[in-house]
């Protein structure tokens, strides 16, 4: 239940900064290029992708940066 609360909370943060037009910290940057170079990720519109695994939104995601890739990549 915890670590639901915290994926939810941590959505919640990553979409908000995302929106917001916040700048990615250099750390959520070298990230992106992870997820972005990964082969299991969903692309859901033209420059939007969703991770195959968690579900969660690849750009939102790396504003969080205590979020872990679930393939420990």
């Amino acid at each position: 239940m915890i670590k639901l609360l915290k994926k939810i909370k941590n959505i919640f943060v990553g979409n908000f900064k995302r929106i917001k037009g916040e700048e990615l910290s250099d750390e959520g940057k070298r990230r992106l290029n992870i997820c972005i170079q990964c082969e299991d990720k969903i692309k859901i519109s033209r420059n939007e992708y969703v991770c195959k695994h968690c579900g969660c939104p690849i750009k939102s995601k790396n504003f969080v940066l205590d979020e872990e890739c679930y393939l420990n990549k």
